[in-house]
């Protein structure tokens, strides 16, 4: 369908070309520029499979661009009657100048085009002028008054009656004959009636002209054409014509006469009597019965010689904006591409109705453009509303002028593999300046720089950096590594509020992702998965989630239930320890790399190496019994976990009331404490505590090194052989997550939402 669209696209702009050259071979502006595009598009475009698309926009630019130069000359005609001549040609100056720079553009894209040549080329369909006779003459918006003056002249007369109807190219000409043919008054008064296209395309041109159109209009008449008349010439077939209209009152309209031909001049003509019939169409056609022919043409001097000057109807004023739109309406709704109420139609009217100018047959051809466009519109405009504007994400850059407030605006960071191509598509569909690689050690530092320009806007006054900052939502593509460090950044900006993000899966570690839903949402590298991406995250809702510290270092004297000092959360990495955040779990005793042989001997296990304490809820810390079967501990703040499973469990009531448990949520400021019996962390595990601080404390020489995992990024933590290392997690802020219908996470705000059914899911 796209290779025969752009076909048919091709063969429209010729023969409109055409069409306005025969309207008035003077008035088409341009005419050496449009002739020049022809020329190419007919020796170098090749429309194939892989070229059609892009062709079609290329087409549809040039058939806007005529419509445009054809409406402009139209007006300024008949602005140039009123004698305005000086301001005229200054507007005609300055059109022209505006319309060469916009074709130069167009032939610009077209030569960049790839229009390599198909090895099997598709067959092309013709375009033809095709009459359509509505079935009532409702259905034809405007025109009334002409079509009742047409109307009460051949309900007034008896006598032969031939008339014209002239106007430029889509003004109307054949809807106004179309108007008088089909009403009611005018078929209950002519019989037979028979329309005629006389259109260059529609025409044999392997046979004579006038056997074609005598031959149509006795076919009309029920005449068996082919058998009765093989042998008869144009002479004997107008005898047959007139013996067939002969005392009749007839009804012919000759539609979209091209070309002055003798052959129908002087349709009024008539035979003396006794005279012979003649090769002259006019002797085919009786004169006392009260016959009538209506002539439609573009060019006034066809149909003076047609029908004499007496009869001539010229359209000229254009229809009126109400009834451009309708017209419009009528052709969208009739094609049923899309409904012709469309919300973007309905955005474009006011553009639509300009770009008629008043003429029927332009607000046609729209209605058969503009629907196909509409997925291409609606692309862009939803597109729109995710895109910054280079001045809040570049500092010291211009202030654009009728900046789009966007509904989502968004930055994108990606990072993992394979980034390249999809760094093309998000820059491609967006603002290239708000999508940066992950991987890039220039784009590590944006975000930063990005709310230092929002800040210096907003002292500015701008109230639209201001808005932009409120509505902002930062979508991370990569594992949880990538969305760890990017979190982690935003923590270190301390704003007064955290933008909504969301992580989504990209890598082999993507357990943040799956907790609020997004891992059915993977991303490919093309445009529609990616636009589909974008959709999911302007309707995704937001949810806060809590975020801890993390930090090991030697045991320092101080009181053991103080928080950690800002001076330690500052010093993020040393050759003794280490300070980190995580928003999903932390996992210790299990291979980093397989998640499978333990990083202790198989004799040991966390109770024998390590001492646990454990804040509950605001009290004072307390050992925690741990069983001398557990070889590893997750503690986990979302559903994900390592393995993939939720590691949580459910208890009964008993043990839900023996181990002070309650529902688990990611904004409750507990972390959940699980212990698995061997390095796979398969199963539930066992949940053992639910915490607000938790303190991991080696003493010397009990191990080497202790392997442990946050959020995907493996770390080994050699222990001194002398003195105590300790681990402590503690709660650090909160920041907003986007999610899905999917979600597994559970928020404490939502507590009426999620009930707890009490059953037994502890492998304990």
């Amino acid at each position: 369908m796209a290779v025969e669209l752009a076909e048919f696209l091709r063969k429209k702009f010729s023969n409109l070309v055409k069409e306005a050259e025969e309207n008035d071979p003077s008035g088409l502006l341009l005419n050496s520029r449009f002739q020049s595009i022809i020329k190419d598009c007919t020796t170098k475009m090749t429309i194939s499979s892989s070229t059609a698309s892009v062709n079609r926009e290329f087409l549809y630019d040039l058939i806007d661009a005529l419509s445009e130069c054809r409406v402009f000359a139209y007006q300024h005609k008949a602005a140039l009657n009123k004698r305005l001549l000086l301001f005229n040609l200054f507007a005609e100056w300055r059109f022209t100048r505006k319309m060469k720079t916009r074709l130069s553009g167009i032939q610009d894209k077209f030569t960049s085009l790839d229009v390599g040549i198909d090895s099997n080329p598709p067959r092309f369909f013709p375009l033809e002028r095709q009459t359509y006779r509505p079935h009532n003459a409702s259905e034809i918006k405007g025109l009334d008054e002409q079509a009742n003056t047409i109307e009460q002249l051949l309900l007034r007369r008896t006598e032969f009656t031939a008339i014209g109807i002239v106007g430029m190219g889509g003004a109307g000409k054949t809807a106004l004959a179309q108007k008088v043919f089909t009403s009611p008054v005018v078929r209950g008064s002519f019989e037979p009636m028979i329309w005629v296209c006389l259109s260059e395309t529609l025409i044999n041109k392997q046979e004579d002209l006038r056997v074609n159109v005598v031959k149509y209009i006795l076919e009309a008449l029920e005449d068996d054409v082919d058998e009765l008349t093989s042998d008869l010439g144009i002479v004997e077939l107008l005898g047959r014509l007139n013996s067939k209209l002969l005392d009749k009152r007839y009804l012919i309209v000759l539609d979209d006469v091209w070309h002055i031909n003798e052959w129908y001049a002087d349709l009024g003509f008539r035979l003396p009597e006794g005279g012979r019939i003649g090769d002259q169409f006019s002797h085919g056609l009786p004169k006392k019965s009260g016959g009538v022919v209506i002539v439609t043409s573009r060019l006034e001097q066809v149909a003076r010689k047609m029908v004499g000057g007496k009869y001539l109807v010229r359209l000229k004023s254009p229809l009126s904006n109400d009834i451009c739109w309708d017209v419009f309406t009528d052709s969208v709704k009739e094609d049923r591409i899309v409904n012709d109420g469309h919300h973007i139609l309905e955005k474009m009217r006011e553009e639509i109705i300009r770009k008629c100018g008043g003429l029927p047959l332009a607000a046609k051809t729209l209605a058969k453009i503009i629907p196909l466009q509409i997925p291409d519109l609606e692309s862009n405009r939803f597109l729109r509303e995710f895109c910054i504007p280079d001045h809040i994400l570049v500092p010291d850059k211009n202030v654009e002028t009728n900046l789009h407030m966007p509904k989502c605006p968004v930055l994108v960071f990606i990072g993992g593999s394979p980034e390249e191509k999809l760094l093309d598509t998000f820059r491609s569909l967006l603002n290239k300046n708000q999508v940066f690689n992950f991987n890039l050690s220039e784009d590590n530092e944006v975000l930063p720089k990005i709310y230092e320009n929002l800040k210096k806007l907003k002292l500015d006054g701008d109230g639209f950096a201001s808005e932009i900052q409120k509505r902002l939502r930062i979508i991370i593509v990569g594992g949880d590594v990538n969305a760890k460090y990017l979190l982690g950044t935003i923590c270190d900006l301390r704003l007064p509020e955290s933008p909504s993000i969301v992580t989504t899966c990209l890598g082999s570690e993507n357990h943040i992702p799956i907790s609020f839903g997004w891992e059915k949402h993977y991303l490919n590298a093309d445009s529609q998965s990616v636009t589909s991406f974008l959709d999911e995250v302007m309707k995704a809702k937001k949810i806060k989630t809590d975020s801890w510290h993390i930090i090991g270092r030697m045991q320092v004297n101080r009181p053991i239930a103080s928080p950690v000092p800002q001076t330690d959360l500052q010093n993020k990495e040393s050759g003794s320890g280490f300070h980190q955040r995580f928003w999903n779990y932390f996992s210790m005793g299990t291979e980093a790399q397989r998640w499978r042989a333990a990083a202790f001997s198989s004799s040991w296990t966390i109770g024998k190496i390590a001492n646990v304490r454990i804040m509950k809820w605001d009290q004072d810390l307390e050992d925690l019994t741990i069983r001398q079967s557990i070889r590893s501990i997750v503690c986990c703040n979302l559903p994900g976990s390592p393995a993939a499973l939720n590691p949580r469990g459910v208890p009964n009531v008993k043990k839900k009331q023996d181990r002070d448990l309650t529902p688990s949520y990611i904004d409750d400021g507990l972390l959940e404490v699980i212990g698995f019996e061997d390095g796979t962390l398969k199963g539930h595990g066992i949940r053992l505590a639910q915490v607000r601080r938790i303190i991991f404390k080696f003493e010397k020489g009990s191990v080497e090194h202790v392997k442990m995992k946050i959020d995907g990024e493996e770390l080994k933590q050699s222990l001194p052989k002398d003195g105590v290392f300790q681990i402590e997690i503690s709660r650090s802020n909160q920041v907003n997550m986007l999610a899905t219908s999917d979600c597994q996470a559970k928020s404490i705000r939502d507590y009426n939402t999620y009930g707890d059914d009490g059953t037994e899911e502890d492998t304990e």
